[in-house]
């Protein structure tokens, strides 16, 4: 009696597998030759960044040819694997965002964040530096212009959620939005780079001490009272001039673009 209900047990457990298995979202088996065109893209994508933009209104030929080679191997995964697509779609579009091509890098960084809501608790092993979503949300928000759409820009990176499991990446971003920040100081934008130190420091997306942003927050409180006539409270500290350093760094980029 008591085998064959061990019997009957087993068996319903071998028919309710199939079911189960089904349920799963289906993950297609990345073949080597897909492996090694990711790793491809991604090793000339990291080239092709470093590359300046072209002139206002025009792509560069070096960014555009990575575009097509993005697109060719994209389609070429079809419906499979879609984190690799996923993969491919971000760096293709950091690739637009860096040739200021600012519409279809904000749609690349749309299809990404739409792939990776999906497969959030996909089990699916992930592609060499697959970004967060966060990552990829506050790039996004950089899509919305250049000069002059800072307000903007800053309104989508507030309303950037912080989420413990998912944190931005600071070789991804980090360098990006202190570069950025430092500028506006530099540009006397004070309650732009204000608004930058603070998302700054929400994500926690600095690594040196001198790029604390606390510590150029009180930089700036000092300059703007400075500014105003009023007598600051607090001079920043350790010293007045240390802060002039990250300035000259922020000129040099902004000279260079």
């Amino acid at each position: 009696m008591r085998d064959t209900w061990k019997q009957r047990s087993v068996g319903c457990l071998l028919l309710l597998l199939p079911c189960l298995l089904l349920a799963r979202p289906a993950q297609s088996q990345v073949t080597d030759e897909q492996k090694a065109g990711y790793n491809a893209l991604r090793k000339k994508y990291f080239v092709v960044l470093a590359l300046l933009p072209d002139a206002p209104g025009k792509v560069r030929k070096e960014h555009r040819q990575y575009v097509d080679s993005a697109n060719k191997y994209i389609e070429s995964l079809g419906d499979t694997n879609p984190l690799y697509k996923a993969a491919a779609q971000y760096l293709k579009a950091r690739v637009l965002l860096r040739a200021k091509a600012y519409p279809l890098a904000r749609q690349e960084f749309d299809t990404c964040l739409e792939v990776l809501d999906k497969n959030a608790d996909s089990e699916a092993r992930r592609p060499p530096g697959m970004p967060t979503r966060c990552t990829v949300r506050i790039l996004r928000a950089f899509t919305a212009g250049d000069e002059g759409h800072e307000n903007e820009i800053l309104t989508e990176l507030e309303a950037v959620p912080l989420a413990e499991d998912d944190p931005p990446k600071y070789d991804e971003v980090g360098r990006l939005l202190n570069k950025w920040a430092d500028t506006m100081l530099y540009k006397e934008q004070l309650d732009q780079a204000a608004r930058a130190y603070e998302i700054i420091r929400k994500f926690s997306l600095w690594e040196d001490e001198q790029d604390d942003p606390k510590r150029k927050l009180q930089l700036l409180e000092y300059r703007r009272q400075s500014k105003t006539g009023a007598q600051p409270a607090v001079a920043p500290a350790p010293a007045a001039a240390a802060p002039a350093q990250p300035e000259a760094a922020a000129q040099q980029p902004a000279a260079a673009e």
